[in-house]
């Protein structure tokens, strides 16, 4: 059990998070979607990737109809699941898989915000498995455009 002065601190700084808490679920501003670094570090993993000569594989892969059919919260989430599948490849590969998987959590902040709402917002949107399967370097040129896209749009 707690003490009196210990129980009494963790009952305020609950009662702290629970007031903060509700204020930053908010949904983000437009500049909360502006991710320019996120941009320079796919670079950087597609470089790494396809400079390896073990990597032969096929990724689903969104196209830039999608996006512009407001399908913003599901395409990121195909790119954020296909790059976590290109993690465990480079892991049954020998290769270093971290920033795949870093990058697979960053996308996936982007739509947490919208998630809620997406089946209101993206009907007609398709699930990642009915995205046509195209090489590594296709996928990584598709996710580099919808993140300049996401950033011409978002970022001052």
């Amino acid at each position: 059990m707690l003490r009196d002065s210990s129980a009494l601190a963790s009952v305020f700084l609950w009662s702290v998070c629970l007031l903060v808490a509700p204020t930053q679920l908010a949904a983000p501003s437009r500049k909360g979607r502006c991710s320019k670094d996120l941009h320079q570090q796919v670079e950087t993993l597609r470089n790494e990737t396809l400079n390896q000569t073990l990597v032969n594989f096929t990724l689903y892969t969104p196209t830039q109809v999608d996006i512009k059919l407001k399908c913003f919260t599901t395409t990121l989430t195909c790119f954020a699941d296909e790059l976590k599948v290109l993690s465990e490849e480079l892991k049954i590969s020998g290769l270093s898989s971290d920033r795949a998987e870093h990058l697979s959590g960053k996308l996936r902040l982007l739509t947490r915000p919208r998630r809620k709402k997406a089946p209101q917002l993206e009907s007609g949107c398709h699930q990642c498995e009915f995205y046509e399967e195209k090489s590594a370097k296709d996928f990584f040129a598709a996710l580099l455009n919808t993140l300049q896209n996401m950033n011409s749009v978002n970022c001052d």
